[in-house]
């Protein structure tokens, strides 16, 4: 679903390439693309990696019907359909024959917000906001509870929070868009060991959030082993982006008692965009990630200036003044696949260029959802 509004026009034929991947709230996608939704729910919207993935190859496809969608400057559109529930109603409706789980799921959730992720939302909306007596603290939204905790045996556990709470200017985050206590939920929401959920996200909820400039010692660091990677990774990060996986053991606690006491400041090198997305395309070849990690790290862009001095960048020849760093080229260009799009270019130092990828460049925003 779209948060603005645009040009919308159907077709009879499926004339787009599918997404390489999924337009998932709150980030979404802010250019022209084709799509799919339900007959007779226009606001539920199917992107065209999960319809090729999940829906194309069932008889659900005669209640789909496509359209195109060409948003205005500043809307982004959603997938609404990658979530748990409508993964699990979809099998259920291809093995029972009952199509209408799946569709009074999604004529409900057209007409509910998409989660505000770690933005939060802002009080006065008159949202739906459930807790859990077990975990103090605890939110999520009416959306993460249509998507996630009724597809859990222990939807029951949760009960609705009393929205007076919820002043105009109090902002409340949803709980379920921290990606370690989803997918905790996923795994443990069950009542064999609702236990080891709620520990997980009492645990999660209790760490401080990833920002910039952080007082060394105001959280818990880690590090690979490989002291080769010169990388520091906050408890959030470490646990969002790595937990669970096999190549964890690759990764040991960074001791900061020997420090001096001049190294006060630091920075996650989580909070790059490049990192990220190198880290969610390659991590599954631990070799290929530390790769693009170790020239990431080589010239971190966390400077909201965006711009330095000397280094080698990769404008296309495509499109005039579009310039990419060395660190967004192998985090971000290289794991999409469009490094065959780039030339590598240096410039004279002492001119700066800016990086239209980088966190403090102009049109970083608009091109990385792109």
């Amino acid at each position: 679903m779209a948060s603005g509004s645009g040009t919308v026009r159907a077709h009879s034929f499926y004339a787009y390439v599918p997404l390489v991947r999924c337009p998932e709230p709150p980030e979404g996608i802010s250019f022209a693309t084709g799509w799919h939704r339900f007959i007779g729910i226009p606001n539920f919207w199917i992107c065209s990696k999960c319809y090729v993935n999940w829906i194309e190859k069932t008889t659900f496809v005669k209640h789909c019907e496509p359209f195109f969608h060409d948003p205005l400057p500043g809307a982004r559109c959603v997938c609404q359909f990658n979530t748990e529930r409508a993964k699990r109603l979809l099998v259920a409706s291809v093995e029972t024959g009952d199509d209408m789980g799946l569709l009074h799921y999604a004529y409900k959730r057209s007409q509910i917000n998409s989660c505000g992720g770690p933005v939060g939302v802002e009080g006065g909306h008159r949202l739906k906001w459930f807790t859990n007596p077990d975990i103090p603290g605890f939110l999520s939204c009416e959306a993460c509870f249509e998507d996630y905790i009724l597809a859990t045996p222990v939807a029951a556990k949760f009960i609705a929070r009393d929205v007076r709470d919820h002043q105009s200017r109090d902002v409340w985050h949803c709980d379920l868009s921290v990606p370690y206590i989803k997918r905790n939920l996923l795994q443990h929401g069950k009542p064999g060991s609702w236990h080891l959920f709620v520990d997980a996200a009492k645990h999660r909820i209790t760490l401080p959030h990833c920002k910039s400039e952080v007082a060394l010692r105001s959280r818990n660091w880690s590090r690979p082993i490989d002291q080769r990677l010169k990388m520091r990774i906050c408890e959030s990060c470490m646990l969002d982006h790595f937990d669970g996986l096999s190549t964890t053991k690759k990764f040991t606690t960074d001791s900061i008692e020997g420090l001096p006491d001049y190294v006060e400041i630091e920075n996650c090198d989580f909070l790059m965009p490049s990192m990220r997305y190198a880290t969610l395309q390659l991590f599954a070849n631990y070799e290929m990630w530390q790769d693009a990690a170790s020239r990431i790290v080589a010239k971190p862009e966390y400077d909201m200036s965006a711009t330095c001095f000397g280094d080698k960048w990769n404008p296309t020849s495509e499109v005039p003044n579009f310039n990419v760093c060395k660190p967004c080229y192998f985090g971000l260009i290289h794991p999409a696949g469009f490094d065959a799009f780039f030339r590598l270019k240096a410039y004279p130092y002492g001119l700066d260029r800016t990086c239209d990828l980088c966190n403090g460049g102009s049109r970083s925003a608009s091109v990385r959802r792109r």
